[in-house]
């Protein structure tokens, strides 16, 4: 699902706006902490760094100036639960303000720059949201103002129909094989 949301949200951005994959916005959280080690998870885009949780992507807007980090991205097909709740107070303003624009600020400017093609300064944009990217009939209502809601044109059964035909017909042709 995570890829499937991370295009839906290029395809739903500004022009001057570039949104960061799941590998990219790990990498710039890696620069932000280089001393924590790697978690690896079977997905390859669930990976997270071990002391600090890292968003499943990032809108950064390219400036002739400067470059602002709009957003962080979180893309799940499950509802608001306790754990989602916990997890993004570590992406709220104050929380990514100090992570990466803390003490290695520079090196993730420069990171961030190498990404998206713009090697300016960095800083927090002024209207800076947590954007949950969810299917389409997962609702969830948040009164917290830095949230904002995408809703993948896709419903969360229709996903898992998809999943579970496609792990039969892998199953299958596996059997097949042997």
């Amino acid at each position: 699902f995570e890829e499937m949301a991370f295009f839906y949200m290029q395809k739903n951005v500004g022009s001057d706006e570039v949104v960061l994959s799941p590998d990219d916005t790990l990498t710039v959280f890696q620069t932000a902490f280089p001393k924590d080690k790697l978690i690896v998870n079977p997905s390859p885009a669930a990976h997270s760094s071990m002391n600090h949780n890292t968003p499943d992507g990032m809108i950064i807007k390219v400036g002739e100036e400067v470059n602002e980090i709009v957003s962080v991205c979180e893309y799940t097909i499950k509802p608001r639960g306790k754990d989602k709740s916990r997890q993004l107070k570590h992406f709220s303003r104050e929380a990514i303000l100090e992570s990466l624009l803390g003490e290695n600020k520079d090196d993730v400017a420069r990171v961030i720059g190498e990404l998206v093609g713009n090697d300016k300064a960095l800083m927090l944009g002024d209207d800076f949201k947590i954007v949950l990217c969810r299917p389409r009939n997962v609702e969830d209502v948040s009164r917290n103002p830095e949230r904002k809601f995408e809703f993948v044109p896709l419903f969360q059964s229709e996903l898992f129909r998809f999943i579970n035909a496609f792990l039969r017909d892998l199953e299958k042709a596996q059997s097949a094989s042997t």
